[in-house]
Parts: C-alpha cells; structure tokens; sequence
C-alpha cells in the first residue's frame, strides 16, 4: 500500500511548455513535471532563486498525470520588447532588460496554449524530503498564487488535493476520478460532462504518462519515452533529460454512480 496526493488542473487557458524554437513557444498536450513541480514550490513557498530546494522536490517525489480532456489547441501572437545584445552586458532582470528604451527592439512572438484541458495529478513520495501532507495543506492555501505553466494562466476550480492510499498509482486515479460522483464534487459534474461525456457513462480509455513506479497498474504500457523536463536551474531555465513512461488507463464513468436530487 503506497501514498498518493491527487488534485485536478483545469483552467480556460493552460501552456505547458516544451522546448522553445526561436520565437514559438509550443505547448505539450499534458502537464510536465516541472511545471507542476514548480506550482508545488509556489504553493510552499520557495521562491526561485533557491534552486536547491526546487531540486530536492525533483528528486523527493514521484509524477503521474492522467489526461482526462485535452481540450483544444489556441494560438497566441504577442510583440515582445527586448534589448539589442551588447557585449560584456548581461541583464538578471527584466527591469533591467527595459532600462534603456532607445535600445530596444521589438519581435513578435508565436504561444500555444490547452483551452478547457482538464488534468489528474498524482505525487508519491520517493524519500521523506517532502511530506505530502503538508503540500496537501499549501495546495489548499498557497503562499504565491498558482499558475497552470504560465503565469497567466490560473486554475479556475480549486485542486482538490486529496491523499489516498492504494496498491496501484492506477488504483489511486480510479479512487480520485470515482469521488466526483460524492456529493461534494457536485460543482464539477456539469463542466466535467461537458469536457469529458464518457460514452454512454461507460468506461473509457484515458493517456496517462508516469515516473518508474513498481506497480503502476495500468491496462496498457506502450512506450518510455526521454522527457526534457528534469531537474536544471529555475533561474537560467534549462532542463535534464529524465524518462517516463506512457500509457492507457481505464475509468469507469462516475456518472452511473450519481444519484442526482
């Protein structure tokens, strides 16, 4: 029997991004594990600059992320200031970057986004460095406000962060996605119709993609794939390789179990 903690990410508007190819800043379809780790470290707290600790909660703790909608893919151009490069100059900060306006040159910019994406997350403990009782609680009443990949982009319900045990990392999504039938889960039910119907309130098949874990329990194993999305530096944003492994999971319907008043 393992520990999970598993909350919800929805917002209208989610970037989760992936490598940045000149002026496009492409999206992933789910979210990375740094991104989510990095709202974990807002939530307690830790400020950028303490690298250190962000790499503890790399290392402290295991991702698994169930994609229950994938939303629709939207597009966003923006014009971004930036200064000419000079020599020996380098600036740490972007008020810095702004402090000479006859040096600035404007670009235009390309950003995707996941409208109406809809996200289970489950973390596990890989040593005790990171209780998750008390991000549990951070979760519920964070220290910075919370971002879903960027900054502009805010969840729109809240995580519902729950900790559940089970034998399986698929038995703790079943247990999470089976409680939007309680009674308290009832402000979801009509967006998550909306965004996920399950075809006749049957079960269905959904892509989740997870750290190495012994018993994963999922119906499907397809691939393990290298992720640029490891521990690195928060303030230079660069990324280590780490691997993760993709699959299926089905879920059965939590609408059969709703008996509504």
């Amino acid at each position: 029997m393992a520990k999970f903690l598993v909350f919800d990410l929805y917002g209208p508007f989610q970037s989760w991004g992936q490598q940045a190819v000149n002026v496009t800043r492409p999206t992933d379809a789910y979210p990375t594990k740094s991104g989510v780790l990095g709202l974990v470290a807002a939530a307690l707290g830790i400020p950028r600059e303490q690298e250190a600790e962000h790499q503890r909660l790399q290392r402290s703790l295991g991702y698994g992320v169930c994609t229950l909608s994938t939303g629709h893919l939207a597009r966003d151009y923006h014009t971004v200031q930036m200064p000419e490069s000079r020599r020996k100059l380098t600036h740490h900060t972007r008020k810095s970057e702004l402090s000479d306006p006859g040096n600035l040159k404007t670009i235009l910019t390309q950003r995707d986004y996941r409208g109406d994406a809809f996200y289970v997350v489950a973390l596990w403990q890989q040593n005790h460095d990171a209780p998750l009782e008390a991000i549990a609680h951070a979760l519920k009443s964070p220290t910075f406000y919370l971002s879903l990949g960027r900054r502009s982009c805010v969840p729109c319900l809240p995580l519902g962060p729950t900790l559940r045990e089970a034998d399986t990392l698929a038995q703790a999504f079943k247990d999470h996605v089976a409680a939007y039938a309680e009674k308290k889960a009832a402000p979801l039910r009509p967006l998550l119709r909306q965004l996920q119907p399950w075809p006749k309130d049957e079960a269905h098949s959904f892509r989740t993609a997870w750290d190495s874990f012994p018993h994963h329990g999922m119906d499907q194993h397809l691939h393990i794939e290298t992720r640029r999305d490891g521990p690195g530096s928060k303030t230079a944003w660069t990324f280590s390789n780490r691997s993760e492994h993709v699959g299926f999971l089905n879920l059965p319907s939590p609408y059969s179990k709703i008996k509504e008043a």
